[in-house]
């Protein structure tokens, strides 16, 4: 029978068994969800988008503001650097290297759009949107916007947070698809 995903997929017929479902109808659900999968980075594109700007044009830079004092505050800060503020003032370096991983994904997201897991394509939209909002950041101001303060940990924002858990979604898909333990966990999640 037909697959998606690594799944075998049917619909009930007539008798109320199971029957394959037709290959256009295959195809055509990939589709919806290839396009899905587009929506959702376009949507952490536009939400980051709006919270630096809103962020932006009401808070002063390094000041601080407490949501839960001492534990989860919004400072605005610019950061130079990548995801975190880590290796700061490598400014034409990071927009050559964001660039590169934003074209690299959406390449790669085309091409496999017939094949990948909707898990992967989820956390590749993540790490796509996210990706897309910090560079555009980078290429209108040279600096990312970041106002999420944890107190503990570097400030960050939106996109920041959509690569990250985008990452940890691609790295335990990964991890549960090609661990041979797991393999029967990974049919059953599909």
């Amino acid at each position: 029978s037909p697959t998606l995903g690594g799944c075998s997929v049917s619909v009930a017929n007539a008798e109320g068994g199971l029957a394959p479902l037709a290959e256009e109808n295959l195809h055509h659900l990939s589709y919806r969800r290839s396009r899905f999968s587009w929506v959702i980075s376009l949507f952490i594109i536009i939400l980051a988008q709006a919270s630096k700007a809103y962020i932006s044009r009401n808070r002063c830079l390094g000041r601080s503001i407490p949501v839960i004092k001492n534990v989860f505050h919004i400072s605005l800060v610019y950061n130079t650097g990548v995801a975190f503020g880590l290796f700061k003032g490598y400014g034409i370096f990071f927009v050559v290297l964001s660039f590169s991983i934003v074209a690299y994904i959406a390449r790669y997201a085309i091409v496999n759009r017939h094949k990948d897991s909707f898990k992967k394509r989820m956390a590749l939209s993540l790490i796509l949107g996210g990706a897309c909002g910090n560079l555009i950041d980078r290429l209108r101001f040279g600096h990312i916007v970041d106002f999420f303060d944890l107190r503990v940990w570097p400030v960050f924002n939106i996109a920041d947070s959509a690569i990250t858990i985008g990452m940890l979604l691609l790295i335990l898909e990964l991890y549960v698809t090609h661990n041979p333990r797991r393999k029967g966990l990974t049919r059953n999640l599909h």
